[in-house]
């Protein structure tokens, strides 16, 4: 995800571009991604940071949005549906 946003390979969407890739190896992974919209979004001072720093932030984005079970699953939307 890091490389697919920092590289710039296309003209325009390039974080779009990176949630979607990464949205599809989790799932061929086993796991779901559970997303509110607001959720979608990594800052755009992120891509001006270091890569480390990038990549902890991405790190914890996964581990907050990623149900690798469904039991996982099951509490995440449970969750998401009191927040809206």
């Amino acid at each position: 995800m890091e490389t697919l946003t920092k590289a710039h390979c296309l003209s325009d969407g390039n974080k779009r571009f990176a949630m979607l890739a990464a949205e599809r190896m989790a799932e061929l992974n086993g796991a779901t991604l559970v997303m509110p919209l607001k959720a979608i979004r990594l800052s755009g001072d992120t891509a001006m940071d270091s890569e480390d720093a990038m990549r902890d932030e991405i790190q914890l984005w996964f581990k907050t949005h990623m149900a690798r079970n469904d039991t996982e699953l099951s509490v995440m939307l449970e969750e998401r549906m009191g927040e809206e």
